[in-house]
């Protein structure tokens, strides 16, 4: 026999008649509620787990027979019974989170349940809770406390009974929560709505911060309005194409400042090179002839590691320059998206921009690297004697 759930519950909590002391009235309206009654009295797990069960022999009951039945809250893993919607919020973080199955003895209200106007107020409560909960600096979910920083810390406290989904107002809710919608400036608005809240509550006694802010959700709703017009106006599509132009110019400069850096040492790779293997004079003894060759190739290798170093450091510059490039692409993309598509290729041509310049700088290493090769093969060719046995 299947062990009882929560939806068998729930019929059986409909038919129903509660007493006081736990104690209640069962009518088997049909199959389904005497076949869980009897799965029920069967099965004593199942019985303390949903703590309703017969107090009275089910053997003979038949549909259409009352019978007494003890009835309490169940394992709270399985639902929540209670007296009324007061009882419900008081039930682990309920004034913070819509519960996902409970049953409401004095309104008959369950989680079937999706019109009932009550049930409706208090999911525009919880959905404003969210809201809130985004913008304030956090919640403690156990204490079920707001925490906001605006000149001070301000505490509000998620506390309120049910008397306060009559005076909800679900339109506003739900335009408050629609300015959240759109992803562009969210981070800015919640902002805003962070410092509306921190003035709304700090002129109420700390009791009753939360159930002021539900009451005034349109005075946010235009604080909202107010402010993020405001945070708009300093954002105009000139302005930001005004100041993309001027980072770009400014990264153009940086980048070609890299190839500046080093461009007296890029003279010096013919002379250091190429130039100095034409120095070199036949030695085949011993003698100055021999010495100045080496001086010379020595001196070439010094100046191509030199360059080298000078190299890998541009390449450095050009990564951190490539790394801004992207966070400002980024940021623009992300606080700018519906303009971010006509100021990508900007972005683009810098970083070709900065794969052309490794390249060069690839390309002069290059060119160092083989002119000293040169000289060292030119050396060798004219310098016969070993300098390791003129030393001796």
């Amino acid at each position: 026999m299947t062990r009882p759930a929560w939806q068998d519950l729930l019929r059986c909590y409909d038919n129903v008649e509660f007493l006081d002391g736990g104690r209640g009235i069962l009518t088997i309206v049909d199959g389904e509620i005497l076949n869980a009654v009897r799965a029920i009295d069967a099965d004593d797990v199942a019985a303390n787990d949903l703590n309703l069960y017969p107090t009275e022999d089910v053997a003979r009951t038949a549909i259409g027979d009352k019978i007494e039945v003890h009835v309490g809250a169940p394992k709270l893993s399985l639902g929540i019974l209670a007296w009324n919607l007061d009882d419900l919020l008081f039930a682990p973080r309920g004034f913070v989170e819509f519960p996902q199955r409970f049953y409401v003895v004095e309104n008959r209200l369950s989680d079937r349940d999706t019109s009932p106007p009550l049930l409706r107020s208090y999911r525009a409560v919880v959905s404003l809770v969210q809201i809130l909960t985004e913008a304030a600096a956090f919640l403690d979910r156990d204490e079920q406390r707001l925490f906001y920083f605006k000149d001070g810390k301000i505490e509000v406290p998620v506390r309120y009974t049910a008397a306060i989904f009559k005076a909800v107002d679900t339109g506003s809710v739900e335009r408050l929560i629609g300015q959240f919608e759109d992803q562009l400036h969210r981070a800015q608005k919640l902002t805003i709505l962070g410092d509306t809240i921190a003035a709304l509550a700090r002129s109420q006694p700390e009791a009753v911060r939360f159930d002021h802010l539900v009451r005034n959700v349109d005075q946010m709703v235009t604080s909202l309005d107010d402010g993020y017009r405001l945070f708009v106006s300093s954002f105009s599509y000139d302005k930001i194409r005004t100041d993309i132009e001027t980072s770009n110019l400014d990264f153009l400069t940086r980048i070609h400042k890299t190839f500046v850096d080093i461009q007296g040492q890029l003279l010096g790779i013919p002379i250091a090179t190429i130039v100095v293997a034409s120095q070199l004079k036949s030695a085949t003894t011993c003698g100055v002839e021999a010495w100045t060759n080496f001086a010379i190739l020595v001196g070439a290798w010094i100046f191509v590691v030199f360059l080298s170093v000078s190299i890998v450091n541009q390449f450095f510059t050009l990564s951190a320059i490539a790394s801004e490039v992207a966070r400002q692409r980024g940021r623009l993309e992300s606080d700018f998206a519906a303009v971010s598509a006509k100021f990508v290729g900007t972005f683009a041509s810098l970083v070709h921009r900065i794969c052309w310049y490794r390249l060069v700088f690839v390309v002069i290493g290059a060119l160092g690297i083989g002119g000293a090769a040169f000289a060292t093969f030119a050396f060798r060719s004219l310098t016969a004697v070993k300098l390791a046995g003129c030393l001796w």
